[in-house]
Order: structure tokens, then sequence, then C-alpha cells
């Protein structure tokens, strides 16, 4: 399983994970809407008993399309396939290559004009749990460990899902 980036300078991984990361954030978010749309349908179907009783054929079209589409996206992150932009490739990239994503990279992407911006990019990289570099905090990076723990709960989640579908 690899994303097949080939070989990159640690500055041009890091903006192709960020780009990937981009993507996988707006479909996420493209998803949620889509949730939110079904919802309201149903609401509608639900609360309608006439609109249920003759159209009730709708709403099943609109639950197959609904639950396809939602089951299609999570396939697409989880493909293992190589050089396939996926989540799970993503994640096993940044096993790989684990010093590409630093502290001091991190905190380049923040917005550097703002007075706290050290402190609130320090407490969110923290949050990943990072590997502490002794001496050089700057050089402070992703713990492959907590990545791979991360792999195999979406892996083992992805197979409960499977199995549900």
């Amino acid at each position: 399983m690899t994303l097949r980036l080939g070989v990159l300078s640690n500055e041009k991984r890091y903006e192709a994970w960020t780009r990937i990361i981009e993507r996988i954030y707006k479909e996420q978010i493209n998803q949620a809407w889509s949730q939110y749309m079904f919802r309201l349908v149903r609401a509608v179907f639900v609360t309608n008993q006439k609109l249920s009783d003759e159209g009730g054929f709708v709403f099943q079209w609109i639950v197959d399309n609904y639950v396809d589409a939602a089951l299609m996206l999570l396939r697409r992150e989880l493909d293992p396939r190589a050089g396939t932009e996926s989540l799970k490739n993503l994640l096993s990239d940044m096993v790989e290559h684990p010093t590409v994503a630093t502290r001091a990279q991190y905190r380049s992407k923040w917005r550097q004009e703002e007075p706290s911006y050290r402190w609130r990019s320090d407490l969110a990289f923290d949050s990943f749990h990072p590997r502490r570099v002794k001496g050089d905090a700057d050089s402070d990076h992703i713990d492959p460990n907590q990545i791979r723990a991360d792999i195999d709960h979406l892996t083992k989640s992805a197979e409960r899902l499977r199995v549900y579908a």
C-alpha cells in the first residue's frame, strides 16, 4: 500500500498530503450535507402518509442512492491499491515518512500574524501525540506508532461496516 508519490522533498510530500487531506475534507463536508438533506426528505415522507403511500417508491430510490453514495465514499477512502490517493494510503505513506510532518512544518501553515498562532499551533500539534526530538522541538514529528494504531482501528471499523453493508 502506497501513494506512489515518488522521490519528493519533505516540503513537496507535505504539500501532496495537504492536497489529499483537503480533498477528503471537502468530500466529508459534501457527505454531511447529503445526510442532512436525506434526513429532511425522510421527515417529509414520514410525516405525510399520502406521500408515503403513493410515492414510497421514490423514497426507496432516494434511500438506495444515498446508501450507495455513502458506501462508495467509504470504499474510495479505504482503497488500498497502490497509487490510489485514499485515506488508508495516505496514512500508510505517513508511517513510511514520519519526519515529514514536523512541528515546524505544521506551524508554518498557520497565520503567523496572529499573536497566539505559535501557542495555538503547538497545542494543536501536541494533540497528535508527536514523537519528541530532545533539544529540537521544531523537529518533533508524527509518531508512526500512533498512525499504525489509527490504521488498525480504521481497518477493524471498515470490516464491521462491510459485514453490515
